[in-house]
């Protein structure tokens, strides 16, 4: 006889035509992140956000041509979700960003959300990721850009090859312990 003692290392989460399936609206995943209530929020490839309540086992869906204008997302392809320290939800999308204010629980385009900043054109634009550093700033990875957003002063800032990025197709952001944000491009690594 033989016993496997260890536990299984990987519980899978997908669409199946099981029972015991999660009924998430793609496979597909881009982007996954828990919130304060245990919720998994899911950024699908196509088919918008999946928010899945591991209790009740129910998943919301939430895409871009929801007929509630306030539970709609600005493009179904969910890159990045990054919450913010003033309690809204950025999501990054191929289309620009989405604003989730959980105190109106309305979802909203940036420009909708912020009508007095003058965002750089996201339209068609990919994000691909987002991370706030200790000033406040989200920092937006685009297909054309780097961009800081301050979330407190409303101020934003671009930044371009011909600034000193190695390329403008800024892929992935990390802020380390000095404070410094690593900014991975298709064409090397930044530091600023």
């Amino acid at each position: 006889n033989k016993v496997n003692l260890k536990p299984l290392k990987f519980k899978l989460y997908r669409n199946t035509a099981s029972k015991k399936s999660v009924h998430l609206s793609n496979n597909v995943i881009a982007s996954v992140y828990k919130d304060d209530n245990g919720a998994i929020w899911v950024g699908t490839w196509g088919n918008g956000l999946d928010i899945y309540d591991p209790k009740t086992k129910v998943v919301k869906n939430y895409n871009s041509t929801n007929p509630d204008i306030f539970k709609r997302i600005t493009e179904n392809h969910v890159h990045t979700i990054l919450r913010v320290s003033s309690g809204n939800y950025f999501l990054g999308t191929r289309n620009g960003i989405t604003v989730y204010d959980p105190n109106q629980n309305k979802f909203f385009s940036a420009q909708d959300y912020y009508p007095n900043v003058t965002f750089p054109k996201f339209e068609n634009t990919r994000i691909y990721a987002m991370i706030e550093d200790f000033r406040h700033n989200v920092w937006i990875a685009t297909q054309s850009g780097l961009h800081k957003f301050n979330i407190n002063t409303y101020e934003i800032s671009s930044f371009y090859k011909n600034d000193g990025l190695c390329d403008n197709l800024v892929v992935s952001l990390f802020e380390d312990d000095m404070n410094q944000i690593w900014i991975g491009t298709a064409n090397g690594l930044n530091i600023y």
